[in-house]
C-alpha cells in the first residue's frame, strides 16, 4: 500500500557521502588527493561522541580518493569537521552548499506522499544542532531524505550536473492518438562545478 521509495524519509546513511563529498570539492579545499587519517577504522572522537568505520581495516595516511572508495565514516566525518564545523559560519556554509546541489529538493514525482528533505540548518534548527552535528551528516546521519531523492542526486552527478525530475510514463494513449505526452523537465540545471562533477564521477568510478 505504501512506496516506501518514495513516501518514506530516514537516515541515508553511507549513500550520504556523495553529498558531502560534492559539498567539500565545490570550497576548492578538498581534492581527491587530499589526505586524511582513517585511524585504521577504529573509533574516533567528536566533541562527546565516537565515530568508527563498519569495520577495522589496516588504512591509516590515505587521500580522499581512498577514504571515499572504503567509504570511511572516519574520512568524511574528519574533512567536514575541519572544513565546515569551526565556526557558525562553516557550518552554514556547509548547509548551503547543501542547498546548491540540490540535496533539500523535493523530486516532484508525480506519486502522492513525497515528504521535502530534512537537512538541519545551524540557525533555524539551533535546538537541535550539536557538536557531532556535522561530522554526523557528513556520513549520513541527523538528517533524512527518501530513497528516490538520494537516487535521484547520484543520477545528477552521473548526468554531468544535471538534476531532473522523474517520471514513470512518457505518453498517454487512447485508441487512435496520444492524448498527453510527457517530457523529462529539469529541477536543477548544474548541481555543481564541473570541475567538482568530474572529480565526483572519479570517487564514483
Amino acid at each position: 500500500i505504501r512506496n516506501y521509495a518514495i513516501g518514506e524519509r530516514s537516515e541515508p546513511g553511507s549513500t550520504f557521502k556523495l553529498a558531502t563529498a560534492l559539498a567539500l570539492m565545490e570550497t576548492g579545499k578538498v581534492t581527491p588527493d587530499t589526505p586524511v587519517d582513517l585511524n585504521g577504522g577504529q573509533p574516533v572522537k567528536f566533541s562527546d561522541r565516537f565515530i568508527k568505520d563498519s569495520k577495522p581495516h589496516t588504512m591509516f595516511a590515505s587521500t580522499f580518493k581512498e577514504a571515499f572508495a572504503e567509504s570511511s565514516n572516519i574520512g568524511m566525518a574528519k574533512l567536514a569537521q575541519k572544513v565546515f564545523n569551526q565556526d557558525l559560519n562553516g557550518q552554514a556554509a556547509f548547509r548551503s552548499y547543501l542547498h546548491n546541489i540540490g540535496a533539500d529538493l523535493k523530486t516532484n514525482v508525480e506519486i502522492e506522499g513525497e515528504p521535502a528533505p530534512y537537512i538541519k540548518d545551524p540557525v533555524k534548527d539551533q535546538k537541535e544542532w550539536y557538536g557531532t552535528t556535522v561530522p554526523f551528516m557528513a556520513h549520513g546521519y541527523e538528517i533524512s531524505m527518501t530513497p528516490l531523492q538520494i537516487l535521484n542526486l547520484y543520477n545528477a552527478v552521473a548526468n554531468n550536473g544535471r538534476m531532473m525530475r522523474p517520471y514513470l510514463v512518457s505518453k498517454i494513449k487512447s485508441d487512435v492518438k496520444d492524448v498527453k505526452l510527457f517530457e523529462p523537465r529539469v529541477i536543477k540545471e548544474k548541481i555543481a562545478s564541473d570541475e567538482t562533477i568530474k572529480y565526483a564521477q572519479q570517487l564514483l568510478k
